[in-house]
């Protein structure tokens, strides 16, 4: 229990709101697990970094309705795609040109999202 006899510690007023949260506030609390586990989960299955702006519109949309789970796992989604295909888009590209005795061609390496590939083409 949280009184007005001085300072609590933030941990103890979290664990005082959830204990006490019934209906609607024990919806939002549970619902508000989910989507951050789901954020989580996302994140880091797709080695992307959290931001604020991405957290608070994943977050700030969830209430006690459980459609607004799914509205928050769309504004995850939008985000982690979002920084996907920066991702790709910035990724960098490196040709060398490399004579061979027969024939001269180019071999360009690149790497996206960790993945590296390579070409071989006709110079």
């Amino acid at each position: 229990m949280i009184d007005n006899d001085g300072p609590v510690l933030a941990s103890r007023a979290l664990i005082a709101l959830i204990l006490g949260a019934t209906d609607d506030d024990a919806q939002v609390i549970a619902n508000k697990d989910t989507a951050g586990l789901y954020y989580y989960n996302q994140l880091a299955a797709n080695n992307v970094s959290a931001t604020q702006a991405s957290a608070h519109a994943a977050f700030s949309v969830v209430t006690s309705d459980p459609a607004t789970v799914l509205a928050s796992e769309a504004a995850t989604n939008a985000f982690v795609q979002s920084a996907l295909h920066t991702s790709i888009v910035s990724a960098t590209v490196a040709t060398v040109g490399i004579l061979d005795s027969a024939q001269s061609f180019q071999l360009a390496a690149y790497t996206i999202i960790g993945i590296t590939r390579t070409r071989r083409s006709p110079a």
